[in-house]
């Protein structure tokens, strides 16, 4: 077995005022979202397909009667998206980080048109779900620092 400086054998970090911390701000991110939750401030979509496809579907764009016009992730006011997929598992996901993903993968063509559910069609990104979590954790990691 390799040995990691700093881990006791294991791989658990031996220093509780670290685990503690770290703990600490995954508990942080829990309050911040059950706040959300509890003000209305969280996009909740749903994404039946992506279960079956294993691409992730993001909405940027709806054509109502005047037009085309932005929606989705390119208008909400929310700063986090619940990202539902098979009823049962949701990815919680910062606006703030998803938005420069979401942009990224429109210029590289990853734009396609979507359906009709909602009566009106709309335009959206198409990330397979290994992709966007990656391109997620780079952006976080370049923000952070880390």
């Amino acid at each position: 077995m390799t040995h990691i400086p700093g881990f006791e054998e294991g791989g658990r970090e031996p220093r509780f005022d670290r685990d503690a911390a770290i703990g600490y701000q995954g508990e942080l991110y829990l309050d911040n979202l059950i706040q959300s939750l509890k003000d209305g401030t969280v996009e909740v979509k749903t994404d039946e397909r992506a279960s079956v496809t294993g691409n992730c579907y993001f909405e940027y764009c709806c054509r109502l009667s005047d037009g085309w016009q932005p929606s989705g992730i390119a208008s909400t006011e929310s700063a986090l998206w619940l990202h539902v997929i098979a009823r049962r598992i949701g990815l919680v996901l910062p606006v703030d980080l998803l938005r420069p993903v979401c942009r990224v993968a429109r210029g590289e063509g990853r734009k396609i048109r979507g359906g009709t559910d909602g009566g009106n069609p709309t335009m959206g990104v198409v990330l397979p779900l290994h992709l966007l979590l990656g391109r997620l954790i780079t952006e976080a990691r370049q923000r952070n620092g880390t």
